[in-house]
């Protein structure tokens, strides 16, 4: 095993983290407009910030990579094991912020639950 990523390597695992984290945003999303009373409900309007800011920093994350293996770099793999951590951060993000917006809602409506 060479100790170096390959640009082709770097390149299949953004793309990897960023088509897992598309799916991963859009199952939470709809379980979120499911659980809050469908898309024009209030409360799940407002999870559409922190889902575009989701979506903005995986999209730019895995395209500042996708140019800079079109460069052809290589990347030591103690580094290259690191490179998975901000898509896992963004889903923790979405998924705390989905989780508290429905806790939230339906904590003062007990009919709701």
């Amino acid at each position: 095993m060479p100790e170096f990523a390959t640009s082709d390597m770097i390149m299949f695992e953004m793309g990897t983290y960023w088509i897992f984290s598309i799916l991963f945003i859009s199952v939470l999303d709809y379980y979120a407009a499911k659980k809050l009373g469908g898309k024009r409900m209030l409360s799940y309007k407002i999870l559409r910030m922190p889902r575009f800011f989701s979506l903005i920093f995986v999209s730019a994350y895995t395209i500042v990579f996708f140019v800079l293996s079109m460069r052809d770099i290589k990347i030591d793999y103690s580094l290259f094991t690191f490179m998975g951590i901000p898509y896992f951060v963004v889903w923790m993000f979405f998924f705390i912020n989905v989780f508290r917006r429905i806790k939230a809602e339906k904590k003062g409506r007990p009919w709701a639950k």
